[in-house]
């Protein structure tokens, strides 16, 4: 019989403990609700990855560390076994919830891994500069916003900007065989990049974090270091991109006005 080889505390199951010894902490008590038969499986895992994390009386950083990457391998494996894509993940995980703002994230991500070694490639899509057909970005303070804040911590040269097309072929009717539609659209795109490429108000944007010193110019086209195209492969191939990435990266366009300076070639090929 195995139970003669066992002793009393290894014959005791977690149930057997809850009933002789209630739960004091908050660890204790989510854990042992982490093991109610009334629940989902998709909960108990939930709480018990939750009751990892908390609860502990000398809390360290690489100690949250290591129970948050323990609880993340957990949920990621019971994602996998229950035939859960990373598409169904950002779905359920990405939508804001009570007013978070996005740029949030951002400003996290900038402060706390902004080491001397660290360059950032930030990939964007054609609205970041131009903007959307009903809301034009004739300004670009986004542009403006993003040197002031690498600039407040004097990453303003390890950050760039790559712009790129999208290959989803959202709304393309399927008789559209040589899809002139969305040829036509990155035709308008391309001359929205020249204008902005030649801009002169661009050249000279004035910058003045702080208003007791005087502003100083700036060009914030310089921060758009190449043009690439992102998405799944199979919607558009990049044939449907080679002409508008070959113009943009060479920069052989019209400089504009008779004073305008053109953006020096080449840009960065990513």
């Amino acid at each position: 019989d195995l139970s003669s080889h066992l002793t009393g505390d290894q014959l005791l199951t977690l149930d057997d403990i809850k009933s002789f010894y209630q739960p004091a902490t908050a660890q204790q008590r989510i854990l042992s609700l982490s093991t109610d038969n009334d629940l989902t499986g998709h909960a108990k895992w939930l709480l018990f990855c939750f009751g990892l994390m908390v609860g502990k009386e000398q809390p360290s950083y690489q100690l949250v560390l290591n129970n948050l990457i323990r609880g993340c391998n957990i949920l990621r494996n019971y994602m996998v076994v229950s035939s859960l894509g990373l598409g169904q993940f950002m779905d359920f995980f990405g939508a804001a919830r009570m007013g978070v703002q996005r740029e949030k994230k951002f400003n996290d991500t900038v402060n706390f891994d902004n080491k001397p070694s660290v360059y950032r490639e930030y990939r964007v899509g054609s609205d970041f500069l131009v903007g959307r057909k009903k809301k034009p970005n004739i300004y670009h303070h986004q542009l403006t916003d993003f040197f002031t804040q690498h600039d407040a911590i004097n990453k303003a040269e390890h950050a760039h900007i790559v712009v790129h097309f999208s290959r989803r072929l959202a709304g393309a009717k399927r008789t559209d065989k040589r899809v002139e539609a969305t040829r036509g659209k990155l035709f308008q795109l391309v001359r929205e990049f020249e204008k902005f490429s030649t801009s002169l108000s661009m050249q000279h944007t004035v910058y003045q974090p702080d208003i007791t010193a005087p502003g100083t110019n700036i060009d914030v086209r310089k921060l758009v270091r190449g043009y690439d195209v992102a998405g799944n492969e199979n919607d558009l191939p990049i044939e449907v991109f080679a002409p508008a990435l070959r113009v943009l990266r060479a920069a052989k366009y019209s400089a504009g006005e008779h004073w305008s300076i053109r953006l020096p070639r080449p840009f960065i090929t990513v």
